[in-house]
């Protein structure tokens, strides 16, 4: 279900209940296919700091390189052509956030990674995908860092390999 969240109605409430509970459980899931030794790869928007510390608790109790994929579109006219195309294209009443409306609210509510507070001892890397330009950069990663990015890659871009070798946690199951 998607909300707007743009007021203060009962429906906007009830969406950030929703979107707490989804969080929560996105942590927990992940929590535990780390602990059985998977890759876990999370497909989310997190846009508050708050909801990434979730994520950032499990990740710095257990034995694992931690990679934000931040991707981005800096051009606001591909962006308007994406959104206007997938509501246009798709049947899905997921893509229903596909609005401008939403994505204006969205774009309005984020806080931004650098702002973050982090549990001691939580080295996070972060990547930064174009996905206008599909260019990567990862500026203060070592070459070790950086190879495990290009597999990463190569991994999300693989479905077979991906469904094998990643336990997948998405917001949208």
């Amino acid at each position: 279900n998607y909300f707007d969240t743009s007021s203060n109605s009962q429906e906007a409430r009830r969406g950030t209940q929703e979107r707490k509970k989804a969080i929560e459980w996105i942590a927990r899931r992940a929590k535990i296919d780390l602990e059985k030794g998977l890759h876990v790869l999370i497909d989310s928007t997190f846009v508050e700091a708050e909801k990434r510390g979730l994520i950032y608790e499990v990740a710095s109790r257990q034995p694992c390189d931690f990679y934000i994929i931040n991707c981005v579109c800096p051009d606001e006219e591909e962006i308007s052509r994406r959104l206007k195309r997938r509501m246009e294209e798709s049947s899905d009443p997921r893509d229903e956030a596909a609005s401008p409306k939403i994505y204006d609210a969205v774009k309005k509510a984020h806080e931004p990674l650098g702002m973050d507070q982090l549990p001691q001892g939580l080295d996070i890397k972060v990547v930064k995908f174009d996905t206008n330009s599909e260019r990567v950069s990862y500026p203060n990663l070592n070459v070790v860092n950086r190879q495990k990015i290009r597999t990463i890659f190569e991994h999300i871009t693989d479905p077979d390999i991906l469904n094998e070798y990643i336990g997948f946690v998405s917001s949208k199951n």
